[in-house]
């Protein structure tokens, strides 16, 4: 869209009828997020007939760039399909499909640098808004030029908004689908009056130039240049920064998983690994160094695997809370240490001073070493040790809790985020906006 979009509407001529279109004729599409849903959708698209109504909403005014968060596509036959290019990011198998099909856009030269960041550089194309122009129409706002041509009203209320959040609103999904609702029927409705007054070939040579334009080439590292990061001191300042530019916690957000599934996708292939580890080391001791093994071992496994579970979330808690790699190794070595030195695994906890013993119970590994030599050496059952494997089991709760708030406040803070959303556009720093 194109900062014209803001201009206000002209007063209707007297007795002529202008009708609000309101509602999708097909609907309101679903967004396409998964490869299999774009699959499907382009496979639409491409049996459909006609040219293809395309439109890119961006956040310009929220992010620095000019990425695309939502496409907008509609073809007769195939209706209208609304891609998130943050889940679906590669639009190539789009282009192949229509590489021989026209493309309508309305402000196409601001529309087409994001579009080929996705991959669909269109080969022909009609620029409504261009057209508009070289018929001599003193504003080519898309509403504008709908209503005056056409007959229609389009609202225009979400034309500044910030596509960027998730999830959108389905009001802004309604307002982004009717922008491609009637623009193949504006396209026809212009290619007749260019005919009219001779300049059909004119257009047809601006249209052919801006699609055969190249965009600039990408600079390196963007994110340096954003305004105000001189104030930034910190990395992990600077890596949240690098990371908004890229897109990667945009990525994040729109995944259809909350941060507790993030969390365990992050630990469960070190808890194979893990696993592994463990029975090798047990089967070096009982095999080699003949360490006796008295009691059940679906007992020990239990246990084994509530350790794990609590060890690995207190490295994802560290790597969250850690401004850089540095810091997470150091974190890690401080609480490595403490448990060799106070779990009981080499001092008894009973010769230990009161004022050290506490900190003994907050270490998972104080209570495996209970669970593995009750097993191991005294046979004993677990409802023996209900109270090593309770403690283990409210401490993997603590700690993933722990981890999974942690990493949701740093990938999208509510407060300020809904605060952000609350504020007018027109009121908001450029700065705070990044």
């Amino acid at each position: 869209m194109t900062a014209d979009e803001q201009e206000p509407a002209h007063e209707e001529e007297p007795g002529r009828e202008v009708v609000d279109l309101t509602e999708p004729r097909d609907g309101l599409p679903p967004v396409t997020i998964t490869p299999e849903d774009l699959a499907a959708a382009v496979e639409r698209l491409a049996n459909g007939s006609g040219p293809v109504a395309v439109d890119a909403e961006r956040a310009s005014g929220y992010r620095y760039g000019q990425r695309a968060y939502l496409v907008q596509v509609r073809r007769e036959g195939a209706g209208t399909v609304l891609i998130d290019p943050i889940a679906c990011p590669d639009l190539s198998g789009m282009d192949a499909a229509l590489r021989d099909v026209e493309a309508v856009l309305h402000a196409a030269s601001q529309d087409l640098p994001c579009l080929a960041e996705i991959g669909y550089r269109p080969r022909t194309l009609f620029d409504t808004e261009l057209a508009g122009r070289l018929l001599g129409y003193p504003r080519v706002a898309l509403g504008t030029m709908i209503e005056e041509i056409l007959g229609y009203r389009l609202a225009k209320e979400h034309s500044a908004a910030d596509w960027s959040m998730r999830p959108l609103t389905e009001e802004m999904l309604r307002y982004a689908a009717l922008d491609v609702e009637i623009l193949t029927d504006l396209r026809d409705a212009l290619a007749i009056q260019l005919a009219e007054q001779g300049k059909a070939e004119w257009a047809h040579q601006e249209f052919t130039a801006i699609a055969a334009a190249r965009p600039p080439a990408p600079r390196a590292d963007p994110w340096r240049r954003t305004s105000g990061i001189h104030k930034v001191r910190s990395r992990r300042g600077l890596g949240v920064v690098r990371e908004r530019q890229t897109g990667t916690l945009e990525q994040l957000a729109v995944m259809p998983l909350r941060p507790r599934d993030v969390v365990l996708g992050k630990i469960v292939p070190y808890f194979a690994v893990a696993i592994v580890d463990l029975a090798i080391v047990l089967a070096v001791g009982i095999g080699l160094f003949g360490v006796p093994f008295r009691g059940s071992p679906v007992t020990f496994g239990l246990g084994a695997l509530l350790f794990l579970f609590v060890t690995l979330g207190f490295g994802v808690l560290i790597s969250s809370v850690s401004q850089n790699q540095g810091q997470a190794i150091q974190l890690a070595m401080m609480t490595l240490l403490p448990q060799i030195l106070l779990s009981g695994l080499v001092f008894p906890l009973d010769s230990m001073a009161a004022g050290v013993r506490w900190i003994s119970y907050l270490l998972p590994l104080t209570y495996f070493n209970e669970i593995s030599r009750g097993v191991m050496l005294r046979a004993e059952p677990i409802g023996a040790l209900w109270q090593p494997f309770v403690f283990l089991a409210l401490l993997g709760v603590v700690v993933v809790t722990g981890a999974t708030l942690r990493f949701a406040s740093y990938l999208a803070p509510s407060g300020r985020r809904q605060a952000h959303r609350d504020q007018p556009a027109a009121t908001q720093p450029l700065q705070a906006r990044a």
